[in-house]
């Protein structure tokens, strides 16, 4: 596994937790709150791409059609070099560890593709502009306005057209994106049973009440993703 990618999952752990989008297990982790954390992953966050790491995580690779009882038994202890590196104590050395706070935090795009790249943090203007490389001699796309670019002897500015063009869209982009990021982030709270189909944006809503057992906390991206809808009490 690349060190970029581990780099850019611990990076949308603090994130996270910085910003309030953490349960309280992976807020203060400890091996055993992990493992509770995990059991209300699979009910809440698991998407099909998960299950391999689950599966191999948990339970040696074997499939199953509900691998809560194989976290249930699974040893603590074992969880003990994740709780490390998220503290920042030891590096991690099991890669599986990583996919595993990936898949906790809900972190964007899992698993890991070596066809992707990764950065740590959200990158800036700057640091966007930085990345666009254009070959020698690799032809380029259209600009906007028909401006056109020679292309054998001044490649050089060439790559520096295309570069700032790319900025160009890319900073309102960054900026849109990012409001929408911390919109889809908010925190909001979901009836920690199979059955519930609603979304809650406080934990004084009325609806809760009903909630035979505890509540946990998610984001809206995964309360969606999940088929959630927003809860008709709260909608304005």
């Amino acid at each position: 596994m690349l060190d970029d990618y581990k780099k850019a999952v611990i990076s949308d752990y603090h994130y996270k937790k910085e910003n309030g989008f953490l349960s309280s297990n992976l807020f203060n982790p400890t091996a055993a709150k992990l493992r509770e954390e995990c059991l209300i992953a699979l009910r809440s966050k698991t998407k099909k791409a998960d299950e391999k790491v689950i599966r191999e995580f948990f339970n040696s690779g074997e499939e199953s059609n509900d691998y809560s009882p194989f976290i249930k038994r699974f040893d603590r202890d074992k969880l003990k070099p994740l709780d490390n590196f998220i503290k920042g104590e030891t590096e991690v050395r099991d890669d599986k560890n990583v996919e595993l706070l990936a898949w906790l935090i809900s972190f964007e795009p899992r698993p890991y593709n070596p066809k992707l790249i990764y950065t740590e943090g959200r990158p800036s203007p700057e640091e966007t502009e930085i990345a666009i490389e254009i070959e020698d001699g690799e032809k380029g796309p259209d600009l906007p306005g028909g401006m056109d670019t020679p292309s054998n002897d001044i490649n050089t500015n060439k790559k520096q057209i295309y570069k700032k063009a790319a900025a160009f869209i890319a900073i309102p982009l960054l900026l849109i994106s990012g409001v929408y990021f911390y919109i889809d982030q908010r925190k909001v709270y979901v009836c920690d049973r199979g059955t519930a189909k609603k979304y809650h944006l406080s934990n004084k809503c009325p609806a809760l009440k009903n909630c035979k057992n505890s509540f946990v906390s998610t984001s809206i991206t995964e309360a969606e993703k999940n088929g959630k809808t927003l809860c008709g009490f709260e909608i304005h």
